[in-house]
């Protein structure tokens, strides 16, 4: 049931894919290389079928980077375990999904900004999506490669339904912003094969109930009462990492806030600074004119004929008042 309603989303979201989305070659594709993302295992029949279209796989992403910049001709396929698998596997594991969550980000930034720098030579794809889409992947591979593809068999998966961990994983993947950011970027970028898992808890329950046996029935219930403490856990960690959030967000406001408010004090010191240097420097000038104008008046007495005609009547005023300087 929830293959068939897969499938049929698939087709839907093929039909209603926007023309010109993913970007087309410059040019047919010349040589062409792969990239595996995650564990290949849930895929391995697309990663065998590409493979026999004389597709050369290489180990990383520092390998593939190397290998477009050596040929500007070689066309690069980038295949990734979807990320709601992939952090469903972790949970299952035993494994946090905050630190699961953020090592996909890390991993997901870099194969982006890859993607972003030589769009018109990458070709990215949901290996999950593919696996479960064979005949669409051959078709829009192959025009998007400019090139006939058979993918010999059409493989498909009878993979289970996706369970509780994947439920788990793309709740926390819908709560954290960025990475949710990532997802979508990442959906836009790639292929348009559909997705790989669609996440229904009564089609879960339905599947489950009617293919196990009570002693199934009774494990799965405590295998999912421990997943839901875990995702409640996780949504605890996430409201606490929000709460932070919030908090330093209104830390860096009041420190912003505060940081304007001695902006403007320091201004106002600075004019009244100026306004007082100022004021200081035209009265110094102004004593200074002013001492000027009496020495230089002083001198001028000093000179003058009368100043001299008079000096014998000073200096015997100067002998009867006791100062000599008359």
């Amino acid at each position: 049931m929830v293959q068939a309603q897969e499938h049929e989303l698939s087709q839907q979201h093929s039909a209603a894919a926007t023309p010109g989305a993913i970007a087309k070659p410059d040019a047919a594709a010349g040589p062409i290389v792969m990239c595996v993302i995650g564990n290949p295992e849930p895929f391995e029949g697309v990663l065998r079928s590409l493979e026999a279209q004389s597709i050369q796989s290489l180990g990383a992403l520092d390998d593939l980077e190397k290998s477009l910049q050596q040929d500007t001709k070689k066309h690069a396929i980038v295949v990734y375990a979807n990320p709601v698998m992939v952090l469903g596997d972790k949970l299952q594991a035993g494994g946090g999904m905050t630190e699961a969550t953020a090592n996909w980000r890390d991993s997901t930034e870099r194969l982006l900004s890859l993607f972003r720098r030589d769009r018109r030579r990458i070709t990215l794809i949901d290996g999950h999506a593919a696996q479960r889409a064979p005949e669409l992947l051959e078709r829009l591979l192959g025009d998007r490669l400019s090139r006939q593809l058979d993918l010999a068999g059409k493989p498909q998966t009878d993979d289970e339904p996706a369970g509780l961990p994947q439920l788990v994983a793309a709740q926390a993947l819908h709560q954290d912003e960025v990475a949710a950011a990532l997802v979508s970027e990442l959906e836009a970028s790639s292929l348009p094969l559909g997705p790989a898992y669609r996440i229904d808890v009564d089609a879960l329950i339905a599947d489950g109930l009617s293919h196990a046996t009570k002693g199934a029935v009774e494990t799965m219930r405590e295998e999912n009462d421990l997943l839901m403490l875990q995702l409640h856990q996780v949504q605890e960690e996430l409201e606490i990492q929000c709460s932070k959030n919030r908090r330093l967000q209104e830390e860096q406001r009041e420190i912003r806030a505060g940081a304007k408010k001695a902006a403007l004090v320091r201004d106002g010191v600075q004019a009244e600074f100026n306004e007082a240097r100022e004021a200081w420097g035209a009265d110094r000038k102004a004593l200074a004119d002013e001492l000027e104008w009496n020495a230089s008046t002083l001198t001028a007495l000093r000179r003058s004929l009368s100043w001299r005609l008079t000096a014998p009547v000073r200096r015997v005023l100067g002998l009867f008042m006791g100062d000599s300087k008359l």
